[in-house]
């Protein structure tokens, strides 16, 4: 890393991912990086206010509720927000959002169907994916098929065909 000022790009960034400006921090090194942040925070809140005034729906001043590792670069005012709302443990709460998410298991091979015919074979990769999933820490109750596809392989000499299969459920201990 150099001694030189963060680009426009790298200003986006760090707004953008608070893994790229932990990323940052720890590679450039303690008071240097906060002088680096520091330096760039005009063009950094104008980023933001820019980015806010692109996404409203209607005009005036909206409320802007942050969340999330990036959320402490967010100044308490900004240009077209009427207040900055961070709520309860907001510094966490994309840890919440992956802790609380969907378990999956997933299938994708090739079938040749023998005597069972397709059925078999989509029913084997069903239950596989499902299998899967439960292994994974998904509730086996609540687990569903969310995506199938079924494609047949042409030009072989012996039919085949490639299932994918993708179940998901809610994790077993919630």
């Amino acid at each position: 890393m150099t001694d030189a000022p963060p680009s426009r790009r790298a200003v986006r960034l760090f707004l953008d991912s608070g893994v790229i400006v932990q990323g940052c921090l720890g590679g450039w090194g303690g008071a240097k990086a906060v002088l680096i942040l520091a330096a760039s925070a005009p063009e950094r809140y104008v980023v933001l206010a820019d980015a806010v005034d692109r996404v409203k729906v209607t005009r005036g001043d909206r409320p802007l509720i942050v969340v999330g590792g990036g959320s402490v670069l967010v100044p308490d005012r900004v240009p077209g927000v009427r207040e900055v709302i961070r709520p309860d443990h907001h510094d966490v709460a994309n840890a919440i959002g992956a802790a609380i998410a969907a378990v999956s298991g997933q299938v994708d091979r090739i079938f040749h169907p023998g005597q069972g015919g397709r059925r078999q074979a989509i029913d084997e990769a069903q239950a596989e994916a499902c299998d899967q999933a439960v292994r994974a820490g998904a509730d086996p109750e609540a687990v569903e098929i969310v995506e199938m596809e079924e494609l047949p392989l042409a030009y072989l000499t012996n039919p085949a065909v490639r299932i994918r299969v993708k179940a998901a459920g809610p994790l077993s201990w919630i």
